[in-house]
This record gives structure tokens, sequence and C-alpha cells, in this order.
């Protein structure tokens, strides 16, 4: 045949999910996430993006409570 047909990837497996929480001194803080996805052809397709969007206020308000108590066992470790 003259002409090869190409064939597309196509995503097979979610190679892994991130979950960054960020929290600043003030106590703003943001949600990011990262999922990297599997093709076919063995490549990785990365997407990221805000999570605030997509959970719950209720969701968030345990994640702002969750790095408050981190944050300050951090300093208590850490900080003279």
């Amino acid at each position: 045949m003259a002409f090869t047909q190409e064939v597309s990837a196509v995503p097979t497996s979610i190679g892994g999910i991130e979950v960054r929480l960020f929290t600043g001194a003030t106590g703003a803080g943001s949600v990011e996430y990262t999922v990297k996805i599997v093709r076919s052809d063995g490549s990785v397709v990365v997407r990221s993006g805000n999570l605030v969007p997509h959970i719950t206020a209720n969701q968030l308000t345990q994640l702002q409570s969750f790095m408050a108590t981190l944050r300050g066992r951090a300093e208590d470790e850490f900080l003279p």
C-alpha cells in the first residue's frame, strides 16, 4: 500500500494523580491537580488545573482545616 494508515493513540490508563495543597502564612491557599494519562502508544499526556471548582464548599473547608493543622505541625517541628 502506498499510503500508511495513521492510527491515533488513545487513552488506556491513568498513570497517576497528584493533588497539591498550597497555603500561605495568612492561611490563603489553593488546591491544584495533575492527572497523567497513558496512551496506547506509550506517550503520557498531562492535564492539570485548579481543583476548587470541582469540590464542594465543605470539602474545601476540610482541606483548609487540614492545611492549617499541617502548617502548625510543620512550624512546631521545623522552626526554633
